[in-house]
């Protein structure tokens, strides 16, 4: 969340995606507003993608065991950029947009 919205336990501080043919790993730093603990998660699974559009699949995790609740992804049209949602009550909710640039 943002560092000064009243809303949210943690600021997430940096996060890396991988994709290969049909998976995808995804990681990230995090710090909790209230205690200052930082702590990272990690989440894999497979991915579909349909044009721009993709579609994730949790098959495991790491870190601090939360999933990510992942909504879909939307990939640039030059393949450079990946921007999707994540976190609060999954897709549909009020989630995080996360940009990750290649």
């Amino acid at each position: 969340s943002d560092p000064s919205a009243p809303f949210g336990c943690c600021l997430t501080l940096s996060g890396s995606l991988t994709l290969s043919a049909n998976t995808y790993d995804l990681r990230t730093s995090h710090q909790n507003k209230n205690n200052g603990i930082l702590f990272d998660n990690t989440e894999q699974g497979t991915y579909t993608r349909q044009g721009s559009t993709l579609s994730f699949t949790r098959t495991g995790g790491g870190g601090e065991g939360f999933p990510y609740l992942l909504g879909p992804g939307t990939v640039s049209p030059d393949g450079d950029t990946v921007t999707l949602l994540y976190g609060d009550e999954g897709p549909g909710s009020d989630q995080i947009e996360a940009t990750f640039q290649r």
